[in-house]
């Protein structure tokens, strides 16, 4: 799945879902991400599974290029489409960064929150140092961060990872 495609899918599901805007950065709202956003991007033509590998959500094509075993012990997979965190503190979301920077998938996503404008612009230079140490041999990566606004209950800042430039910049959809 395409970034373009996900973030999508993403926005008019999340951002039209009044249960998730009641539930806003609230005990449940984990769950909440997790059943009504996220399970129905994966309804689009992708199969999910939660808390695969201690990996918050993950989606996969379900065919013999992807799958190598589905059995009662579980689904093995070959290769993962979408893989995403998500935290609702932006101060821990570091680790949710290096736990996708550890991982193969075509499209990383990490969801989180913020309050006000500059504290967006720290993250971004803070988890571009991290990645780029990380990511420093891989050539292409692809990443989506996602900020939902805690003041609009909206989520309204995109960024993606600059194979080039070794650094988060904003993602501007065509």
């Amino acid at each position: 799945m395409k970034k373009e495609e996900f973030l999508t899918l993403f926005k008019q599901i999340a951002n039209n879902n009044k249960n998730l805007i009641d539930n806003w950065n609230k005990s449940c709202y984990t769950e909440t991400m997790k059943c009504e956003i996220l399970k129905k991007i994966a309804e689009n033509k992708l199969k999910h599974i939660f808390e695969y590998w201690k990996i918050d959500c993950i989606y996969y094509y379900n065919n013999n290029d992807n799958v190598y075993e589905d059995n009662k012990r579980g689904i093995w997979l070959k290769k993962i489409s979408v893989m995403i965190e998500h935290e609702n503190n932006n101060k821990t979301a570091f680790e949710e960064i290096n736990k996708l920077c550890l991982w193969r998938a075509e499209l990383k996503v990490l969801i989180t929150y913020y309050k006000k404008e500059d504290e967006v612009n720290k993250l971004i230079i803070e988890w571009s140092k991290l990645m780029s140490e990380m990511l420093n041999n891989i050539k292409n990566e692809n990443y989506l961060i996602i900020f939902g606004n805690d003041g609009k209950t909206e989520f309204d800042k995109f960024y993606e990872w600059d194979n080039l430039e070794k650094k988060l910049i904003p993602f501007l959809m065509n």
